[in-house]
């Protein structure tokens, strides 16, 4: 969304009628819409599903994928494959890989009948995975 950005409202009322400050105005308006579109185009860029073709063509190129034009479920893959997950974190991506309400998640709850002590003993590797007894 371009910002409205007139000149003359930040000149005193005394040189709302001189001809000069008007034409500047005419020729600075523009180019300071333009930079406000751009600093919004940045902080748009830093969220994936918000960003811009720009923003998207870097994380393509950051993540060095090479995607057809159409492909933007393998884009999305790639930058969410941060693990663990934590079940909010698993629920947003499925949702944004096949729709709300387009899977089952089923969540097993192995390492909850044990307590922290007992869960203490372990690193988080062998508890990842390993099998525990």
């Amino acid at each position: 969304m371009v910002r409205d950005v007139s000149v003359m409202d930040y000149l005193p009322p005394v040189f709302h009628d001189v001809k000069e400050m008007i034409e500047i105005a005419k020729v600075e308006n523009p180019v300071l819409e333009a930079l406000w579109q751009e600093i919004e185009n940045a902080l748009l860029d830093q969220f994936l599903l918000l960003a811009t073709e720009r923003g998207i063509k870097r994380y393509e190129d950051m993540l060095h994928i090479n995607v057809i034009a159409t492909d933007v479920l393998e884009t999305l893959t790639r930058f969410n494959e941060q693990v663990p997950y934590t079940c909010k974190v698993l629920r947003n991506l499925l949702n944004t890989l096949l729709g709300e309400g387009g899977y089952e998640l089923t969540i097993n709850g192995t390492l909850a009948r044990y307590t922290h002590a007992q869960l203490a003993q372990y690193t988080h590797e062998q508890l990842r995975n390993e099998v525990l007894n």
